[in-house]
């Protein structure tokens, strides 16, 4: 152990700890359960050790071996209720195994312009196929892409992708820009090259790079906002009544140019009153896209509304915890019990799994 992390459990035992320290210590402590071999751990031994340090008291006269023992039981504790909880779940799993939740992945749907619907999904990576017009193409990567169309000739058309909860997808669209589909989103978009205009419409999230040309602006519309770009990149999340747009690099303007955002800074507007523009660490805003929850002093309600969009679940809280604010970090390919106990070990709120509702409470 380190001596940040011997600072970070004295702060701890004293009571003087700061939520951003406390999740550091919190990610330790289950990297260290995840180290043990939860196999071989008995829970009868786990309960009787957790009943034996809660007891426990210095030998009378050890004066100078008591902060010690706090620091050490502070850190144990923590650790062994990670282990319990680690193996209970495990254990839980094999009997329930018709009930697994599982995390998401790589699914869309793509509706042409005709109304025909492709599964992406099932669109075996490096193959080609033509949908009224398009060349479609997806790589071994899984990424979808449009090609060839706009000799002139055709009639604008627009197309339509959708991601399911528990599901992601990134497609190049016929000019060249990239955008990152987050789950529950879907995003309508040109498939030709003719338009004056690059115009797409998105409801949930997307992360764009769009494809750098002076003389075709591309505009993203929401609910909420119109977002004109020549060539950046930029998140956008947007619910009913709610967008909000993050500037990576480059420029963006809104309201007809009136607002323009420098690169790390924020407009959010709420039925069509905007907020104070703000700068934010942009790395918050893109984890979803880069493979990881980052929760940085969100309100367990939103915490709660990306972990049911990832795994597919459904939420339900017990108490007024929804305001809590979380602190945390941890990959989205992790099982969700894994993900709900290091929600639990900042102490703000316990989990229960029925099937596919997760029960919160305080």
């Amino acid at each position: 152990m380190d001596d940040n992390l011997q600072k970070l459990l004295h702060k701890l035992k004293e009571g003087s700890i700061s939520e951003q320290e406390k999740a550091i210590l919190d990610n330790w402590y289950l990297k260290e359960a995840q180290k043990k071999s939860a196999a071989q751990i008995s829970i009868a031994e786990l309960k009787e050790d957790l009943a034996t340090m809660k007891t426990f008291k210095p030998v009378a006269g050890a004066n100078d071996l008591r902060p010690s023992w706090k620091y050490w039981y502070a850190a144990a504790a923590v650790l062994l209720v990670a282990l319990f909880t680690l193996v209970y779940y495990i254990r839980f799993d094999r009997i329930n195994e018709q009930d697994k939740i599982v995390m998401g992945g790589n699914k869309a749907k793509l509706v042409l312009a005709n109304g025909e619907v492709v599964d992406l999904t099932s669109v075996s990576e490096n193959d080609s196929l033509v949908m009224n017009g398009v060349t479609i193409y997806k790589s071994g990567e899984g990424i979808v892409s449009y090609q060839g169309k706009g000799n002139g000739t055709e009639v604008l058309s627009y197309d339509e992708i959708s991601t399911p909860r528990g599901g992601e997808f990134k497609i190049v669209l016929v000019d060249g820009t990239k955008v990152y589909l987050n789950a529950n989103s879907s995003l309508k978009f040109f498939n030709s090259l003719n338009s004056p205009e690059r115009e797409v419409w998105l409801q949930g999230e997307a992360y764009f790079e769009v494809e750098h040309n002076k003389d075709k602006p591309f505009l993203v519309h929401t609910d909420e906002q119109n977002i004109r770009v020549l060539g950046t990149a930029f998140n956008v999340k947007t619910t009913v009544g709610h967008s909000q747009t993050t500037l990576i690099e480059g420029s963006v303007s809104l309201r007809n140019g009136a607002v323009k955002l420098q690169p790390g800074e924020q407009l959010t507007t709420e039925n069509g009153v905007d907020k104070p523009v703000i700068s934010v660490d942009t790395d918050a805003f893109l984890a979803w896209k880069e493979g990881y929850f980052l929760f940085n002093d969100e309100p367990l309600e939103d915490v709660m509304q990306k972990i049911a969009d990832w795994y597919d679940v459904d939420v339900e809280f017990k108490n007024h915890v929804k305001k809590e604010k979380i602190w945390a970090t941890v990959s989205k390919y992790r099982d969700i019990n894994e993900v709900l106990k290091m929600i639990e070990l900042t102490g703000t709120a316990h989990f229960k799994i029925e099937g596919r509702r997760i029960i919160v409470q305080k």
